[in-house]
């Protein structure tokens, strides 16, 4: 398995305390940068590895005198070396050691794409979190303009290649899981969908508040993430864990009311139910105890709020006992 070390674009980037929004903002473009620049010595690695592990076997397939195999070996080298990637019509022709270093290389580069989408996603949302503050911080002391200049960071980021292209990897349907066969599914103490244990949100609005560990600080206005009903809320943690325990915290500072579903996946594509609460009217803080599962991704659909068009989730918490 290739491992991909992205120690600058991690949520942990952001643990250090207050930080203003230039330093913020340098922060983040320097994890950007970093997990960028490791991604790209990852892929080397991997690739020099192919190379090297081919000529290698070129040499023994001389040795037995097999001359065809070796002659397909220097065309692929020389094709690799040219275009850097394998495609299908690249593959050899039939199971062979060719043919099986080929897929390992493949297998590598998908799961270093799939890495690299996840750690960037985390980073951008810990950082618009984090932005997402300051701007409710500088309204409250009047100071417009600086409240006016964050939003238009939150707005570059939002629309920048290097978090589109993260949301739509992992967001994209049809595509093979990067996940082993065989999950081991992790079981720790204390709730682990927080950003600053690697977790990251998929929402429309504010995901960060939803794992940011704070399920008491919120009014009717800020302090949650939301979008309008229907309404899908994807939390994704960075390694499988063996749940049990699932606590939600809707904000219901206005009165509001709720009806929602649960369900959980290993891969962000094949999701199994769990709760079912499109019916009846649910507010507050909810919790849902069920037989221990393996999980990696939660999805909260929102169906339906008594008080207006929006679902609003303050907090998620998840426990593995």
């Amino acid at each position: 398995m290739l491992v991909l070390i992205m120690v600058g674009c991690t949520p942990a980037l952001f643990a250090q305390g207050p930080l203003s929004f230039g330093e913020l903002k340098s922060a983040y473009e320097a994890g950007v940068k970093s997990g960028a620049s490791d991604y790209e010595a990852a892929l080397r690695s991997a690739a020099e590895k192919y190379t090297a592990e081919m000529s290698d076997l070129a040499d023994e397939l001389q040795k037995l005198g097999d001359l065809g195999s070796v002659i397909w070996i220097k065309e692929e080298l020389d094709r690799f070396g040219a275009m850097g990637v394998i495609a299908e019509k690249s593959l050899a022709p039939k199971p062979a050691p060719m043919r099986t270093m080929q897929l390992r290389y493949i297998e590598q580069r998908r799961e270093a794409d799939a890495l690299k989408s996840k750690k960037i996603a985390a980073l951008s949302y810990v950082y618009l979190g984090k932005l997402d503050k300051l701007v409710q911080k500088y309204t409250n002391l009047g100071q417009k303009d600086w409240a006016s200049k964050i939003n238009v960071e939150i707005e570059r980021v939002k629309s920048s290649t290097a978090f589109m292209s993260a949301i739509s990897a992992i967001n994209r349907v049809g595509g093979e899981s990067t996940l082993p066969v065989n999950v081991k599914a992790k079981v720790v103490q204390g709730n682990v969908a927080l950003a600053e244990k690697g977790a990251f949100v998929i929402a429309e609005n504010n995901g960060f508040s939803m794992i940011d560990g704070d399920r008491e600080n919120y009014t009717a206005r800020s302090g949650y993430a939301w979008a309008r009903a229907p309404a899908k809320f994807m939390i994704s943690l960075p390694e499988a864990h063996m749940l049990s325990r699932l606590r939600i915290q809707f904000m219901d500072s206005d009165g509001s009311a709720y009806q929602y579903k649960v369900s959980t996946s290993l891969d962000a594509e094949s999701w199994q139910p769990l709760v079912d609460r499109s019916s009846g009217v649910w507010t507050g803080l909810q919790e849902h105890k069920f037989q221990a599962r393996a999980v990696q991704d939660i999805q909260i659909e929102g169906l339906f709020n008594s008080r207006g068009p929006h679902i609003c989730i303050v907090e998620v918490e998840a426990y593995c006992k």
